[in-house]
C-alpha cells in the first residue's frame, strides 16, 4: 500500500497532525495551497490518499475543494477534519 497525507491549514495545528499521520504511515505528506494547486502531484500513484482539513465557520478549506474537485476519483480515501 502506497499512501499519502495532503492537507490544508490556516494555521499550524493541522499540519502537525498531518505530519504526526504521515509520520505513522512511513510517507508524505502535502500541504494544498491555492498556489499549489496548479503543480499538484500526481496521486495516480498512491492507493491511499488521508486528505484532512480545518473546519472555519462551518466549512471546510476552500483551497481542500479545490483540490477536491481537481482530484476526485475511484479510491480508498479517508478525510479527517479538525474543529477548533
Amino acid at each position: 500500500m502506497k499512501p499519502i497525507v495532503p492537507y490544508t491549514s490556516k494555521g499550524f495545528n493541522t499540519g502537525k497532525i498531518a505530519v504526526e499521520i504521515a509520520k505513522e504511515l512511513n510517507c508524505g505528506s502535502l500541504r494544498i495551497t491555492q498556489s499549489s494547486l496548479a503543480n499538484s502531484v500526481d496521486l495516480d500513484n498512491y492507493d491511499l490518499i488521508f486528505i484532512g482539513t480545518g473546519i472555519h465557520f462551518g466549512n471546510p478549506n476552500e483551497d481542500l475543494i479545490s483540490y477536491l474537485n481537481r482530484i476526485l476519483r475511484d479510491l480508498s480515501n479517508l478525510v479527517w477534519s479538525r474543529k477548533g
